[in-house]
């Protein structure tokens, strides 16, 4: 009994400069919109939180990764547009020399724009799935776009009168701490490398019904360190020796060379540690 042939695929005509030129330049306009509009809305959190004057610092809360997934779709969003359809060398505008739909080349590649596009090629069934995957991507897009602002507000803040407010993700106040209600402090100076050296004085309060609010030196109005350390020193100031914890005093020296403190700032961290100042 003869064996069967295989019935060859036809070849895809090859992409025009111009059809390579706009999916790249489409995709790299399509990222760098994408981080851009990260950026942006990180700053802009930076403005807004910090346009009450009374605000001296402020930690988001975890409802801050909710940006992630919307990023993550956007991302793919550009895969699926630019870089699956430049992969499988599907013409935008095509080649006029070139005779699209007819051997050698496949009988269902046509470009999508321009003359030689061939729409009734597309089968009523081929249409209804197309609309249907458009129509889940948009129900996706909208369904990721409507988590940023959920992740925008969730915070707490630490207010210049050292009570802490704390927001939900709709911007309601959920409670408002009093520094009387502080229990304990605990400071921890904090040095780490991962691609680049990471430094931080962290300033966790602790209240009588064993609540936790944390803040870092870079989370303070304009990241102004020598603000954040006479702020932490004055916290410090408010509670009995006893309740206060210092963690990470072996590593201020490290944290002053890698952070690169000023003079006066390394005096006041070494002041906050209650630690005299080394000059290894």
């Amino acid at each position: 009994m003869p064996k069967r042939r295989k019935k060859r695929r036809l070849a895809r005509p090859p992409l025009t400069k111009l059809d390579k030129c706009l999916y790249l330049a489409g995709a790299a306009f399509y990222i760098v919109a994408v981080i851009a509009c990260v950026i942006a809305l990180d700053l802009l959190e930076e403005v807004y939180y910090f346009s009450d004057p009374s605000v001296l610092a402020v930690k988001r809360h975890a409802s801050e990764f909710l940006i992630i997934p919307a990023f993550f779709y956007l991302m793919l969003s550009a895969i699926v547009i630019f870089l699956i359809p430049y992969g499988i060398d599907q013409p935008l505008f095509g080649d006029p020399k070139i005779r699209y739909g007819s051997p050698p080349w496949a009988s269902d590649c046509y470009p999508i724009f321009g003359r030689q596009r061939h729409p009734a090629r597309r089968t009523p069934k081929g249409q209804q799935v197309i609309k249907r995957m458009l129509q889940l991507w948009l129900a996706g897009l909208l369904v990721s776009l409507a988590l940023p602002p959920l992740s925008f507000f969730g915070r707490d803040c630490l207010l210049r009168d050292y009570s802490i407010v704390s927001y939900d993700m709709l911007n309601c106040e959920r409670k408002h701490v009093f520094p009387l209600e502080f229990s304990s402090l605990e400071l921890k100076a904090y040095v780490a490398y991962h691609r680049g050296w990471t430094t931080s004085v962290n300033a966790e309060l602790k209240t009588t019904e064993g609540e936790r609010f944390s803040f870092a030196s870079n989370q303070f109005v304009n990241r102004d360190r020598s603000l954040a350390l006479r702020s932490m020193q004055t916290i410090k100031d408010m509670f009995p020796s006893h309740n206060v914890c210092l963690e990470g005093r072996d590593k201020l020296y490290s944290l002053v060379e890698h952070g690169q403190y000023t003079a006066e700032e390394a005096a006041l961290l070494y002041d906050l540690f209650d630690s005299d100042m080394q000059t290894e």
